[in-house]
């Protein structure tokens, strides 16, 4: 893309690495500006990897539910303990999402406690 044009492929794993790790765009540049030496070395600046950050966000955008429902349904092949499920609605939409390995279920036999996250909470403001 011409905003990255700056970016080689390093600085582009890079972000995506440190995106990964949920590490911000100043913070991923300055660790990657002591791993080159300086930032003279980079070879970008700040708003570049601002630009690839909020790209990548939005290159993934539509797809990171799908990207959570792969990830445990491959989990769910590999452990025959765990468990899985989902609902999406009609705009094929994550809506609920419910998740349980081997020892969460054999805790809850032995406890009777689940613990719920309500995603939806506080982003009305």
């Amino acid at each position: 893309m011409k905003v990255n044009k700056s970016l080689n492929f390093g600085h582009q794993q890079f972000i995506l690495n440190c995106t990964k790790a949920n590490v911000g765009t100043a913070k991923t540049l300055r660790v990657f500006k002591e791993m080159v030496g300086g930032y003279s070395n980079v070879g970008a600046l700040q708003i570049d990897f601002k630009n690839f950050r909020r790209d990548l966000q939005a290159y993934i955008c539509g797809a990171d539910a799908q990207l959570v429902i792969d990830k445990n349904l491959r989990k769910k092949e590999i452990s025959p303990g765990m468990t899985f499920n989902y609902d999406v609605d009609e705009n094929d939409q994550l809506t609920r999402l419910f998740w349980a390995d081997q020892t969460s279920v054999r805790n809850y036999g032995v406890f009777g406690d689940v613990v719920s996250f309500d995603a939806t909470y506080n982003t009305n403001r």
